[in-house]
């Protein structure tokens, strides 16, 4: 409860807290990927938190009426009750949520009919998640577009390097963390975890300072845990969690191509090893993509 209060807050300083309105988001989506990406995004900014995840319909509407979003981001595709049903049940209700769309779909039939439904925003899947930020903004700001989807609502993910405009205040240490994020998924580590963060964490940590993984107890557990409010010990336990669970239920396949054939027949590993070979892979893809230069900036 008192963390959640300081998250109230915004930045210190000349030694001053200053308070500061937050945003309320609302995800509706069933898909644990999509709702994941927009939640670890959003995490780290200081103008919006997210209230409420819904998996199906009648569930979003449930917190609709009860957390009272400024935004709801929604696939149209829900159980029980879909996206247009749901727009048509608050379309002229008094202080309804302004509704962003996000779906599989391209521009069609349902997408015109969500737009006179009262839909603020329509973006494509796969999508990039500062995008998503920036159309919340905008939609919250009442800087509603006129009609239809545009070419900037369309977002794709793109295999090609990243670039970091240098006029802009963005942070290259999120992109980096995305990357990490997409191995931790490919080897089946579930972010509903509490060892996928720290896994994660433990990468990055690694990665600026390649010798800290020879005292990853002395050096890398602590840190982790005051970050996370946590313990040494627990942050070790979700850890050999998550990388116990990852052999167990997660792809062989996929496995094999992070960790290479010397691990095939592994039937466990030790908490380092995992750390350090998924660090050395990720400073591949993290060349391949430009993104190496800024890991220890």
């Amino acid at each position: 409860m008192l963390l959640q209060k300081l998250k109230l807050f915004n930045l210190k300083e000349k030694g001053r807290w200053y308070a500061m309105e937050r945003l309320r988001l609302l995800i509706a989506d069933e898909n644990k990927d999509s709702t994941a990406l927009i939640r670890d995004y959003i995490s780290y900014k200081d103008d919006m938190v997210i209230v409420a995840i819904a998996r199906d319909g009648e569930s979003a509407c449930k917190m609709i009426d009860e957390y009272k979003p400024d935004v709801v981001v929604m696939e149209l595709i829900l159980p029980y009750i879909d996206g247009l049903e749901i727009l048509k049940r608050y379309q002229n209700k008094e202080d309804s949520p302004s509704f962003i769309i996000i779906s599989l779909a391209g521009f069609s039939r349902v997408a015109e009919e969500a737009f006179k439904l009262d839909a603020k925003y329509y973006v494509v899947k796969p999508f990039n998640p500062e995008l998503l930020y920036k159309r919340i903004k905008m939609v919250a700001g009442k800087r509603i577009f006129d009609t239809g989807i545009n070419e900037d609502s369309l977002s794709y993910e793109s295999k090609k390097a990243v670039t970091i405009s240098a006029n802009k205040k963005v942070d290259p240490v999120y992109f980096i963390e995305q990357e990490i994020t997409k191995v931790l998924y490919q080897i089946g580590i579930p972010s509903n975890i509490k060892g996928f963060k720290f896994i994660r964490e433990a990468i990055l940590l690694v990665l600026k300072d390649d010798e800290s993984i020879t005292s990853i107890t002395k050096e890398i557990y602590p840190i982790i845990a005051g970050k996370f409010f946590t313990s040494r010990a627990n942050v070790e336990r979700a850890i050999r969690h998550s990388i116990d669970l990852s052999w167990e239920k997660g792809s062989h396949e996929e496995r094999v191509k992070i960790f290479g054939k010397g691990f095939e027949d592994r039937i466990r590993v030790k908490n380092a090893e995992a750390i350090s070979v998924l660090a050395s892979k990720m400073e591949f893809i993290l060349r391949e993509k430009g993104l190496h230069k800024y890991l220890r900036q």
